[in-house]
């Protein structure tokens, strides 16, 4: 019997050579040599924009003695001959530490066996923009594929799905860390992203189990949202990445990227939200009865709750320096970017610290702890010279993926904020982007399109935000929020604009 599956193994290699094609899907069995994996041969048609592949015959399982070579599966991605793998073959190549053969495997047959095209989608994205650029950088930068290398980390630790969307999100948000961290922050990106990869797999469970929307069917935009535990703090932080914040930098501190070092793991905790910290709100969401079915009520009473009532402590947003001790560092009131911090004093005091920059890192938080995908909008009025002042109407604010509408909201509550202070004046309305694209991420000191040659809000950079194009009315983003921004556009300003 075993000699009869591996001479039908050998013939199926052959077919996937001759068709030009393989798709594979690997799990392996704790406790034992052998692996399962799932051979399913592909036809492939071509059409004038993409070559499309299409399963031939049912999938045959096979049992295989033991892993092949790190080679053997890179050399079914380069023989593949479909765009991205060919590329993705270069890619994994140029990695520092590919020696894990099992954890290849499971990158090659997530990539080969694919049926939903957003994996194909993330592997082209991921190729496009993991590798960092070095002119971006003054200390020596990788030279390879830091997205890929976290799906890399992810592989050697875990199982991957079929069409694992969430593992290659997880993947393509967290590359920034290795990028631009030391050695200590790189082992704790190698951790946490699968300690929150873990996570969000068990929070599916819950979410099946109570009949909510299980973030597992979410599309790629919004797990990357989900996956990306930093929020704004790239800039808005008082330990911010990039380049910093405030109208000067006289008053704020400088990002790390501005100073020319690299995180070290102060800021990276600071700047990320630890699992430990996500496990303690959804049990509290849970005790406390705040999570729901209807993900609209639940941000909008977690935004009740915390922000438009007497548990908000304000930031002294016009009366800087006022100074708090934040994890031992003396830090400004607002803008802090520290939500295990925030957590903490939360429990000990029953208060929320900060401005809208803190609410939304803040709300990002509780979301993720049920698996609720947000982000983070701006919409304000500059003047004729760029600038912008605290008695003009501006405002930061979560927006959500409604599963059931297939779109991204805002709740009422936030897009009513500053109303009659904005009326009919037109608005910048931008949408902060992930860090998915670093070919473009570090680009422009804190420039915007509509004021190329000023240094503008808070080291604002562009490329870190999607730009409406447009001057719009509060009016116009309100009713777009409302009715909810489709997905498909919500991919287009966060992943290609």
């Amino acid at each position: 019997m075993a000699s009869g599956h591996l001479k039908l193994l050998s013939v199926l290699i052959m077919v996937l050579t001759v068709l030009g094609g393989a798709g594979f899907y690997f799990s392996s069995r704790t406790g034992t040599e052998s692996h399962t994996v799932t051979i399913t041969p592909y036809a492939t048609t071509a059409s004038s924009t993409e070559t499309i592949m299409r399963p031939t015959y049912s999938t045959e399982w096979i049992t295989v003695s033991q892993v092949k070579s790190v080679d053997y599966y890179l050399s079914l991605l380069y023989s593949n001959g479909t765009s991205p793998y060919g590329h993705l073959y270069w890619e994994l190549r140029k990695l520092p530490d590919i020696t894990n053969a099992t954890a290849v495997a499971k990158i090659t047959y997530l990539a080969l066996n694919a049926t939903n095209l957003e994996v194909r989608e993330a592997f082209e994205l991921m190729i496009k923009g993991g590798t960092p650029d070095q002119r971006d950088f003054t200390y020596l930068a990788p030279s390879w594929n830091t997205e890929l290398q976290v799906l890399y980390w992810l592989a050697c630790q875990n199982e991957f799905k079929k069409d694992d969307t969430l593992a290659l999100a997880m993947a393509m948000v967290n590359g920034l860390w290795v990028t631009m961290g030391d050695d200590k922050v790189r082992e704790a990106v190698r951790k946490d992203a699968s300690d929150l990869l873990s996570f969000f797999r068990e929070t599916d469970v819950l979410q099946q189990q109570k009949g909510f929307w299980r973030l597992e069917g979410y599309p790629l935009e919004a797990k990357v949202c989900l996956a990306w535990t930093g929020s704004i703090t790239p800039n808005f932080s008082n330990l911010p990445l990039i380049w910093g914040i405030g109208r000067n930098y006289q008053t704020r501190s400088l990002g790390y990227l501005a100073n020319g070092i690299r995180v070290n793991i102060e800021g990276y905790s600071w700047n990320t939200v630890d699992v430990a910290t996500l496990k303690l709100m959804q049990e509290m969401m849970t005790r406390e009865g705040w999570i729901s079915s209807d993900i609209y009520k639940t941000i909008a009473f977690l935004e009740e709750y915390f922000y438009f009532s007497r548990r908000h402590l304000i930031g002294h947003w016009d009366k800087e320096p006022v100074f708090i001790m934040v994890d031992g560092r003396q830090s400004y009131d607002y803008t802090i970017g520290n939500v295990d911090w925030q957590y903490d004093f939360f429990v000990r005091t029953g208060n929320f610290q900060g401005q809208c920059t803190d609410e939304s890192q803040w709300i990002d938080a509780w979301a993720k702890s049920w698996g609720i995908a947000t982000n983070t909008v701006w919409r304000g009025a500059i003047d004729s010279s760029g600038q912008t002042f605290p008695q003009d109407p501006q405002h930061f604010h979560p927006v959500f993926f409604d599963p059931a509408s297939r779109s991204w909201k805002a709740s009422a509550v936030q897009l009513g904020v500053e109303e009659k202070e904005a009326g009919t004046r037109p608005l910048v309305f931008a949408m902060f982007r992930p860090p998915v694209n670093q070919q473009r991420y570090f680009k422009n000191i804190g420039r915007t399109p509509f004021h190329p040659n000023l240094n503008w809000l808070y080291g604002l950079n562009s490329n870190m935000f999607y730009w409406y194009p447009q001057m719009t009315t509060l009016k116009e983003i309100s009713a777009v929020l409302t009715a909810g921004l489709s997905t498909s556009e919500m991919k287009q300003w966060l992943l290609y604009s």
